[in-house]
């Protein structure tokens, strides 16, 4: 019942991110440069490209919520082996609102649960498609930018752990 229940509120955090992506402005020729440019970069031959589209495909619907990017040969904290990592950067204006929003009153522990629900079903499926990784040191991240221009993560995961786990 619970994953009933968990499967429909990440239906509608989908849908509720198309949405709040249709309604921006036509995109421009700059902006479809990026996109086509984007899609170049990740063309190139690796392990990790199928779970790239399906992230793509996710949150990407209209081609301009979010910027999805793959490092190859990144080294962190996290790991000291060479790894990829998938980054999944929101650019859409009224996404990041939404996604500040929530995210400062999961920090303030003040979020409705539609709040809640929010952020957790955009980890759930980070979580998800994690699983799907290559090798167990490789990575997915979903951030966003706030108004310092700091990226602030709101998912990550690798495909054995939750770094940021989902709490439903």
């Amino acid at each position: 019942m619970k994953k009933f229940v968990s499967m429909g509120f990440i239906t509608l955090v989908s849908i509720g991110l198309v949405a709040c992506s249709s309604n921006g402005p036509k995109p421009t020729k700059e902006s479809e440069e990026k996109v086509e440019t984007a899609q170049e970069s990740t063309d190139a031959k690796s392990a990790n490209n199928e779970v790239l589209k399906s992230l793509e495909n996710e949150f990407n619907k209209d081609g301009k919520t979010v910027d999805v990017t793959l490092d190859k040969d990144v080294v962190d904290s996290e790991s000291d082996k060479p790894h990829e990592v998938i980054r999944i950067e929101v650019t859409d204006q009224d996404t990041r609102k939404k996604l500040a929003e929530a995210d400062e009153a999961i920090r303030n522990e003040d979020a409705s649960e539609e709040q809640s629900m929010y952020i957790n079903s955009i980890r759930q499926i980070i979580s998800d498609e994690a699983k799907k990784l290559a090798n167990n040191n490789d990575a997915i991240t979903f951030a966003y930018q706030d108004d310092n221009n700091d990226s602030m993560l709101i998912a990550y995961s690798t495909k054995t752990k939750d770094i940021i786990q989902p709490t439903f």
